[in-house]
């Protein structure tokens, strides 16, 4: 899903002109270089899940089937779900942690 409002990302000669020989013109152009760099920020760990959802400019549930559909996993590791507990903690009232 790439989206044309995207901003601009410069590609090499070589690697530009390898893209539009595979995959057409309008591929380059639409954006497809800088939803590239956000998936790949986003694999490695430096922006979350929530940012690059808001980076490519989608909503929660189009952003989730769009890392599905890449098979791209979840990140969510032990300090996500403290934080989480602690967030419904805090949402349900519960002073004493549980």
């Amino acid at each position: 899903m790439m989206h044309p409002n995207l901003p601009h990302v410069e590609i090499p000669s070589p690697l530009r002109e390898a893209l539009i020989a595979a995959k057409g013109e309008a591929f380059v152009a639409n954006g497809w270089a800088y939803e590239a760099l956000a998936l790949a920020a986003y694999q490695q760990g430096l922006i979350s899940r929530g940012k690059l959802r808001g980076i490519l400019g989608m909503n929660f549930d189009e952003g989730d089937r769009y890392l599905k559909a890449l098979d791209i996993p979840y990140h969510y590791n032990v300090a996500d779900l403290e934080k989480d507990l602690h967030t419904l903690d805090r949402l349900l009232g519960h002073a004493d942690g549980r």
